[in-house]
């Protein structure tokens, strides 16, 4: 299906586009539905056919100044007006090409084909241009057309002919035209033909069916193979636009969904490690634990039955830790769909956090320090909380003994920005993406840290889901500053 659509969104590209928009477009089909039709005859409207009357004047003008100079040239071999006379002849007629030009660029510049619609001064112009240029040639028949059939004469026949098939030519456009300019053609030239002597009526009015029928023939064949494309090009090319915008939105749709399918499948791979894993150490845990409590059972233990009690007691405290960390990571998702926003004080989330942690610093040998803020936020609180319980609680675990772990909060280029900054070993460059990965752990020194590594996947997961950004710099052998950048928006 896409492909059909770009095809035809290829053909909106190459049909003759008047470069206007969509809406222009659609103000000219319909302001040109609400005129009469025999507007149309003066002159079309559409944005096609004002270009192919561009294209077509440009032939007129040519053909017009082909008779003039063939005309002046042919008296001038065979003088039979007065100089004087001639020189006045030749500058009307550049005179009345310039003021039709002229008027026939007020029809063209125009800013959308919907106001030269609305306009029927404008409409009027091609009908107006006729006109003038008729007069001209009345002149021309009256002055050229002697009591002989001379040079002169038949160079104006032939002159006729050129501008009758010209005029013709730009029908499509405005065809009364077609109707008009041969009129002013031809009919003097009869009249004065008659007058003059030399030309039988009846010889005369077979000529003037024979020129009659070869342009009728003509315009039939102009109106049958261009007017009826061209007349209704606002229309198509309109529905040709709009064709083209479909394909773009559907290529855009598609884009959309493949996007969608390739974040589904990374979800899908996620959370197939995510389980893998986690079914891993859980049967380690398990497994260590029914060791345990076989050799407490069976009193296997030799003498050493208090200390393989403390360590069934620390196999079961990991396993319950595990399954915590588990079933949070889980729950995550879920929760983080409907957050509860509410005013939250910045300082009571850091009080609360201070006595949960307080013993676990002291346990660890880390000295814990809040520094005290008046930041009022918009957010769940819930969430917010357990975003920094796991940052405090891996600041704690990956700190030295007798270091120190920060917890501040600060404006920063319209932000909010909770860090946690800690005096640990550091995290590796190479490191750095893995750590918020399910499962992932760093080592540390040899001292075995408390946990499965799922505190940095939690954090990642509530961030994205809150829309926040997590930030982080480390730098080996100084330590690490976790950040949570909450925007303006939310505080």
């Amino acid at each position: 299906m896409t492909t059909g659509v770009a095809t035809e969104g290829d053909a909106a590209s190459a049909f003759p586009s008047a470069g206007f928009s969509a809406d222009q477009l659609k103000d000219s089909v319909a302001a040109a539905d609400g005129k009469p039709a025999w507007l149309t005859w003066i002159a079309s409207a559409t944005g096609e056919t004002r270009d192919f009357a561009k294209r077509q004047l440009v032939l007129v003008q040519t053909a017009y100044l082909v008779a003039v100079t063939a005309i002046a040239a042919a008296e001038l071999g065979d003088p039979k007006l007065p100089s004087s006379l001639l020189t006045v002849w030749l500058f009307e007629s550049m005179a009345n090409l310039v003021l039709r030009v002229l008027l026939f660029s007020r029809m063209f510049v125009l800013p959308a084909p919907a106001d030269f619609v609305r306009s029927t001064a404008r409409r009027l112009i091609p009908l107006v241009c006729n006109i003038i240029v008729g007069c001209h040639w009345v002149w021309t028949s009256t002055l050229f057309i002697g009591p002989a059939l001379d040079a002169t004469t038949v160079v104006l026949i032939v002159a006729y002919l050129l501008m009758s098939v010209a005029a013709i030519s730009i029908s499509p456009a405005s065809p009364i035209t077609a109707v008009v300019y041969p009129a002013f053609l031809w009919v003097p030239f009869a009249m004065c033909s008659v007058a003059s002597g030399w030309a039988p009526p009846a010889l005369l009015g077979v000529v003037m069916v024979v020129i009659g029928l070869m342009l009728a023939m003509t315009y039939a064949v102009v109106t049958t193979h261009i007017r009826k494309y061209i007349t209704k090009s606002d229309k198509v090319e309109l529905l040709l636009m709009r064709l083209s915008e479909s394909n773009n939105s559907l290529r855009q749709v598609n884009t959309e969904l493949q996007v969608r399918r390739r974040e589904a499948q990374q979800e899908l791979e996620a959370r197939s490690e995510y389980f893998t894993s986690a079914s891993h150490d859980l049967r380690q845990r398990l497994h260590a634990l029914k060791l345990l409590t076989t050799t407490v059972a069976d009193g296997s233990h030799g003498g050493q039955g208090p200390h393989a009690r403390e360590r069934l007691c620390a196999t079961v405290e990991d396993l319950e830790a595990y399954l915590n960390d588990i079933l949070e990571f889980a729950r995550c998702e879920h929760v983080a769909r409907d957050p509860t926003l509410a005013s939250v004080h910045l300082q009571d989330v850091f009080q609360t956090l201070n006595l949960q942690f307080e013993d676990v610093a002291e346990m660890h040998g880390v000295e814990l320090r809040f520094r005290t803020t008046s930041i009022e936020l918009i957010a769940d609180r819930t969430m917010l909380t357990r975003i920094l319980e796991n940052l405090i609680s891996n600041a704690i675990k990956y700190s030295r003994p007798a270091a120190a772990v920060l917890v501040a909060a600060r404006r920063r280029d319209g932000k909010v920005s909770v860090e946690v900054w800690d005096q640990g070993r550091g995290i590796p460059v190479a490191a750095q993406r893995e750590v918020f990965r399910s499962f992932h752990q760093l080592p540390y020194y040899s001292r075995r840290v408390e946990g499965v590594g799922l505190g940095l996947a939690i954090v990642d997961r509530l961030v994205h889901c809150l829309g926040y950004a997590r930030e982080m710099r480390s730098v080996e052998g100084k330590g690490t500053v976790m950040k949570v950048v909450i925007p303006i928006s939310a505080s």
